[in-house]
Parts: structure tokens; sequence; C-alpha cells
């Protein structure tokens, strides 16, 4: 049941990420919004990675493709 649920957020997660980025392509402006939108959900996102929950292995690699900014983009 609990794997389900993770699945099921991790799922919305990534869903709303593409949205967000497909919305967010077109100026400075909103790509700072995009980066702001996804350093809010880093936590979850985290959390969810290191919940020790099983996922898909795709899922999986989606997610450890989520990485915290470390200040150096420009």
């Amino acid at each position: 049941m609990t794997d389900f649920f993770v699945e099921e957020v991790t799922t919305e997660l990534l869903k709303t990420l593409i949205a967000i980025s497909r919305k967010s392509c077109h100026s400075r402006g909103t790509a700072e919004q995009l980066k702001s939108s996804i350093e809010e959900l880093l936590p979850i996102i985290q959390e969810i990675k290191y919940s020790g929950v099983e996922l898909l292995v795709e899922r999986q690699f989606q997610l450890n493709d989520v990485k915290p900014d470390d200040g150096t983009a420009a």
C-alpha cells in the first residue's frame, strides 16, 4: 500500500515538473520561477528517494537524476 502511494506521489511530482518546464521555457523570469518551484519539491523528492520504498527501476532512475543545485549553474 505504501509503495503504491509513494509511486503515485512520485508520478504526480514528475508530471508537475514536466508541466512547469513546458510552460517556463520562454523567458528568464519564468526560468527563475521554474527553479524556485523545483527547489520547493526537492525535499519531497529526496524524502521519497531515501525512504527505502522500492520503486520501479525507471522511476528510481528518474529520481536519481534529480539533483539539488550546487550553485554553479549560470
